[in-house]
């Protein structure tokens, strides 16, 4: 086996793991960036850091996904690699999305879906159009955003991607929560469940509860809320996606404070706070040291804007 041999493989093998097991991914993939940097080989250096960026984002080190996404793109613009390149801006899309970037965000996407249909490539434009719905839809550009979802559920349909499918379903389901439409939303999130649980996608599973919990929590539905964020909580610990437990662990003291019980909902957002700075999440931070605050608040304090409380988008999913 020839030395650009090996780092392939290690760059597939990476690929491959992305999703399962990100921890070994990111070994893989600096091992790859490494050994291609000692021989000089272009195409592994850019696979690896496109490798790095997306394990780096599946374990939630957020900061640490724009810069290995942004060079990786740049050396596939040098190799004229079209879909590599809309890969690279998919992922740049998504970091961008975290720093609440959101204009920069859509422009990335917009990007990758013209280089996608430039080739052909259903996958990656079903990909991108899931990403502009996600997006949109956090500005509140629902018909938008629904627009992109339901073309990225027929064209995952096309290509037999039932991974890709469940994802625009759940994608759906949010959009369809922010725009107040609670009963369909759990609906299409109990669906997406079902696709998820037959291929064992662990992470999914939990974000869809997640999300599934975010609008019981709105529906000031304590208790189902809390049902739906400890069963999120125990499949992101299995999987240590550090990120998404920062997130419902916010939301789990959210709903604590719902039920009167400050004490646990205090503890619940000093350890939101810790992990929000171990993972550079800074929408987290701040809403965590907001509500943290109004823990400490008087309980008259509390009734009164207790419908202004901030709460964080439970949507921290991406396709790349």
């Amino acid at each position: 086996m020839t030395v650009a041999e090996r780092i392939d493989a290690l760059n597939e093998e990476a690929k491959t793991l992305k999703t399962s097991d990100p921890h070994r991914a990111r070994e893989l993939a600096s091992e790859a960036k490494s050994l291609s940097e000692k021989a000089g080989y272009k195409k592994g250096i850019a696979e690896s850091l496109l490798n790095v960026a997306a394990a780096n984002w599946q374990i939630g080190l957020f900061n640490e996904v724009e810069p290995y996404a942004q060079q990786a793109l740049e050396l596939f613009r040098s190799l004229n690699d079209k879909f590599k390149q809309a890969q690279a801006l998919l992922g740049l899309g998504l970091a961008y999305r975290k720093k609440g970037q959101m204009e920069c965000a859509i422009q990335s996407y917009q990007e990758a879906l013209r280089l996608a249909s430039e080739i052909g490539d259903k996958s990656l434009e079903a990909n991108a159009r899931n990403n502009l719905a996600s997006s949109h839809g956090m500005l509140a550009d629902y018909s938008t955003a629904a627009e992109f979802v339901i073309e990225s559920i027929k064209l995952y349909r096309e290509v037999n991607d039932a991974t890709g499918e469940a994802a625009a379903l759940s994608n759906f389901a949010l959009i369809c929560s922010l725009n107040n439409d609670a009963e369909q939303a759990i609906d299409l999130y109990q669906k997406a469940i079902a696709h998820f649980e037959k291929i064992d996608s662990k992470l999914n599973v939990a974000r869809s509860l997640l999300n599934i919990g975010g609008i019981y929590l709105r529906q000031k539905k304590p208790d189902l809320a809390l049902l739906n964020f400890r069963q999120a909580l125990a499949l992101f610990d299995a999987i240590n996606y550090v990120g998404s437990i920062g997130i419902v662990k916010h939301n789990i003291a959210m709903a604590l404070m719902q039920k009167g019980e400050i004490e646990e909902a205090r503890r619940a957002f000093l350890e939101c706070l810790r992990i929000s700075e171990e993972t550079g999440d800074k929408l987290l931070n701040c809403s965590a040291s907001l509500n943290f605050g109004r823990a400490f608040a008087k309980p008259s304090d509390l009734k009164f804007g207790d419908d202004r409380r901030a709460r964080i988008s439970p949507n921290r999913k991406g396709t790349t």
